[in-house]
């Protein structure tokens, strides 16, 4: 079974990790799952490792992860 077999994010609808904004209640509700996911650290390494640039991932915007990034390569 891998990291994802154990995410939060699998019981709940994949629209609420890709919203159309990120403000506003939906994404205050996916940030706080993904603050109790027992994953967390595993799915923000993934997204960091994988460049992906979409969607909510360990609770984190598109804009933070490339920040993150930026911060990595320094």
């Amino acid at each position: 079974m891998g990291w994802r077999d154990k995410a939060l994010c699998a019981q709940v609808p994949g629209d609420l990790w890709f919203p159309e904004t990120f403000h506003g209640a939906e994404h205050r509700r996916a940030r706080k799952i993904c603050d109790e996911c027992p994953v967390k650290v595993e799915c923000l390494e993934y997204a960091l490792v994988n460049r992906i640039d979409y969607g909510i991932w360990s609770g984190t915007l598109p804009l933070e992860r490339r920040a993150l990034r930026r911060k990595m390569r320094r």
